[in-house]
């Protein structure tokens, strides 16, 4: 888990709290969708806090940003039994 061990998965997170424009917290959003490949950073990525602020992006009024919070949920439940 490379990007677990740079810290990487943190700021990502980060990035999607409220008082960023909305086009930054689509784009971190993507950026996890991406990064949910395996397990470890499935789980890595709920750990870091990123379900609520996924969920809150879906309330956003951006198709773009709920589409890609919507893949990024998904992904991080993929590996979960």
């Amino acid at each position: 888990m490379i990007i677990g061990y740079s810290r990487g998965i943190m700021p990502l997170v980060q990035l999607l709290a409220k008082e960023n424009p909305t086009l930054v917290k689509a784009e971190a959003a993507g950026a996890l969708l991406c990064l949910c490949a395996t397990p470890e950073t499935q789980k890595a990525v709920a750990d870091a806090g990123a379900i609520k602020q996924l969920v809150m992006l879906l309330k956003e009024d951006d198709h773009n940003s709920q589409m890609k919070a919507a893949g990024a949920l998904a992904a991080i439940v993929a590996g979960s039994e």
